[in-house]
């Protein structure tokens, strides 16, 4: 049996050109992986303010 792994990111789209690269780029192993998105978001606003 294969183990699951999660992963987690809140990222800020500086460049969307550039992001959609890297979006292609992934695409190839989230295919081979049979990768699953359980929560997918556009733009949001912290209750509690900005982090970092």
């Amino acid at each position: 049996m294969s183990r699951r792994g999660y992963w987690m990111a809140m990222i800020d789209v500086g460049d969307p050109d550039v992001y959609k690269q890297y979006i292609e780029a992934n695409a190839v192993a989230f295919a081979k992986y049979g990768a699953k998105f359980a929560v997918r978001a556009g733009r949001y606003e912290s209750p509690e303010g900005p982090t970092g």
